[in-house]
């Protein structure tokens, strides 16, 4: 089963199972402690987060259509 959570959330080593980081940036003062492997191939393309971050709409769309 795969399930969504924040890395910021606490951490539950019991029920969390492997913590995958899926996002193109790490972030700064992001500990390591907080994940256990790092993907950015999973995240949402560079444009995309551009997008995002610029406040363009709809992305939503778009990124569902990158996740096909």
């Amino acid at each position: 089963m795969i399930r969504t959570k924040s890395v910021y959330s606490p951490i539950d080593r019991k029920c969390d199972g492997l913590r995958i980081l899926a996002t193109r940036l790490r972030g700064r003062y992001l500990p390591v402690s907080r994940y256990d492997v790092w993907m950015p191939n999973l995240a949402p393309s560079e444009a995309l987060m551009r997008s995002v971050l610029g406040g363009m709409e709809p992305v939503q769309c778009k990124y569902r259509h990158e996740l096909r």
